[in-house]
C-alpha cells in the first residue's frame, strides 16, 4: 500500500509503499488509519492502528490535498527523447502507380 504520516498537519514520514503489516509495525499504538487501502487493509491494520468505519468522510480524498502534495513536490526533470533507431517504419504510404 502506499502510506505518508502526518502528526497536527505536518508530514513526520514520507509518502512510502509498504506492507500493511510493516506499517502497523512502524507507528504508535492508536495511530488513525484513513484513505481506500485504510479500508481494503483493515484486518492487517487494526491489529495496532485505529480505522474509520469504511462509509466514514475520514476516507474520501480531498482535492485541496491533493493540490497541497502536488505544490510541496519536486517538479520531475523533464530529458528530452530522441529517435536512436534507424529501422524503416513497418507502415509505409503506397506508391502512386
Amino acid at each position: 500500500m502506499f502510506a505518508a504520516v502526518y502528526e497536527r498537519g505536518e508530514r513526520v514520514v514520507e509518502p512510502i509503499a509498504i506492507a500493511p503489516d510493516a506499517l502497523a509495525g512502524r507507528l504508535a499504538p492508536g495511530t488513525l488509519a484513513v484513505g481506500d487501502g485504510a479500508v481494503r487493509f483493515r484486518a492487517e491494520l487494526e491489529r495496532r492502528m485505529a480505522v474509520p468505519a469504511d462509509g466514514s468522510a475520514a476516507h474520501r480524498v480531498s482535492a485541496l490535498m491533493v493540490c497541497r502534495l502536488g505544490r510541496a513536490s519536486e517538479r520531475p526533470t523533464v530529458t528530452p527523447c530522441s529517435r536512436t533507431t534507424a529501422a524503416r517504419p513497418d507502415a509505409v504510404p503506397p506508391k502512386p502507380q
